[in-house]
């Protein structure tokens, strides 16, 4: 018996079994006890594998420990970093609850309201944001009634101090993971400065729109003013000049007929010019003679050119049409101040306006003017002058020939309502070609 496993021995013992029962029993006893040692061996094991896994579990626990404790370093660091990053911002960057009361203000709104972050927390925005004008209100009461989803609005408001500023205000309903609206997310930005220049701006305009009315309101008045005298000054000038009078004064009489020609021809560019920039030039688009218009200006010109010494002559294409559809009173305009410069600028030899039929369909017709002359000629690094309002190519050409410059700006300003264009060519003392299609 003594052989046997404790726990056996003692079952047997408390059982009364004497040694010849055990013996008579030895096979069944001897079952049992190995039954108990292979427990014992099984809860050794089971043991061990108990301490092993303990071990295991506190090693675990222990880097857990640490992964939290970095975890929430690096966490804490983030978020002191991103405090930093906000609270460095210039504007301001808020959030709200449904109700509208501030959970959230970063330090940029201490610098913008005067108050600060700790008295408007928990509080109503819309205590801190007493607008100034009534049409420049907040008004985001539909937001906060889910019916928004974005609210922006720049309106003027008055801070703890009571000075007046602008201010550009943005926010955007916020939900929680479910969808439903928890709030609102924004910023506002300080536009003082630009809505002061914005309404400066719009201040000048008003007056350089008055000061441009007064000054159109002037040139209409006193281009009639100036118009009406001059006209009578030239018709007395050519009457004088038909009638009798003394040999010496024919130079005179000249000279008073050019002045007066001459001035009301800049009255009529100024005028012209006053239109275009206005955008007060309305282009007719209606049937004329093309024959009748040519004729016209080689009579006209033929004459002046006979009168200088040169010839002038149109070289007109067969392919185009005696007739056409547009604005014959503005394209005359545009090919007498062309012809008109060239006759100045031509002391000898031949100006030509030559017309050419480009290219044709049955609704319309591309037809090319180009005005050549053996003037003086334009260097090239000048030619772009001419276009310039009261710019001569020349210093000295408006003391030697006279003339404000405008003809080929108006020109040109007229062709680009047209749709056309005008360029120029030239070879400095020898020719000038001004082109337009």
């Amino acid at each position: 018996m003594n052989n046997f496993h404790r726990l056996l021995q003692r079952q047997i013992a408390k059982h009364g079994l004497d040694e010849h029962e055990v013996s008579r029993m030895e096979s069944f006893f001897r079952s049992v006890d190995e039954a108990y040692i292979s427990s014992d061996k099984d809860l050794r094991h089971l043991e061990n594998i108990l301490e092993r896994s303990s071990q295991e579990l506190y090693r675990a626990n222990q880097r857990l420990k640490l992964d939290v404790e970095i975890k929430s370093n690096e966490i804490l660091k983030t978020k002191q970093q991103l405090e930093r990053v906000v609270n460095n911002v210039r504007n301001v960057i808020f959030q709200t609850n449904l109700k509208g009361e501030w959970i959230f203000l970063n330090f940029a709104w201490e610098g913008l309201s005067g108050y600060t972050v700790a008295e408007s927390m928990n509080k109503p925005f819309s205590n801190f944001l007493d607008c100034v004008d009534s049409d420049n209100c907040l008004d985001a009461t539909d937001l906060f009634k889910n019916e928004l989803e974005h609210y922006q609005k720049v309106i003027q408001i008055k801070t703890k101090d009571g000075v007046k500023k602008w201010i550009d205000l943005s926010l955007r309903l916020t939900r929680d993971e479910g969808g439903n609206p928890d709030g609102t997310i924004g910023n506002i930005v300080d536009v003082t400065e630009i809505k002061e220049s914005e309404i400066k701006l719009i201040q000048a305009q008003e007056k350089l729109k008055q000061a441009h009315a007064a000054k159109e309101s002037f040139l209409s008045t006193m281009s009639h003013e100036i118009r009406t005298p001059l006209n009578g000054v030239i018709g007395l000038a050519n009457i004088l000049m038909m009638e009798e009078h003394l040999p010496n004064q024919i130079e005179n009489l000249n000279t008073l007929l050019f002045s007066a020609e001459h001035l009301l021809g800049l009255i009529n560019d100024l005028m012209d010019l006053n239109k275009i920039q206005d955008g007060k030039i309305e282009l007719e688009s209606i049937e004329f003679s093309f024959d009748t218009m040519l004729q016209g200006i080689n009579r006209t010109f033929a004459y002046q050119a006979e009168e200088k010494g040169i010839r002038f002559m149109v070289k007109r294409e067969d392919s185009v049409p005696s007739v056409l559809i547009g604005d014959s009173i503005r394209l005359l305009q545009v090919l007498t101040n062309l012809i008109g410069n060239a006759m100045k600028f031509t002391k000898e030899g031949k100006i030509i306006l030559d017309v050419e039929n480009v290219s044709e369909t049955k609704e319309e017709i591309t037809i090319l003017f180009q005005v050549i002359d053996s003037g003086i000629g334009i260097k090239a690094e000048n030619i772009h002058k001419i276009f310039e309002r009261f710019v001569q190519a020349e210093s000295t050409i408006t003391r030697k020939y006279g003339g404000t410059g405008l003809d080929p700006t108006i020109s040109k300003s007229l062709l680009g309502q047209m749709g056309s264009e005008l360029k120029v060519s030239s070879t400095f003392g020898k020719e000038v070609i001004s082109i337009l299609q």
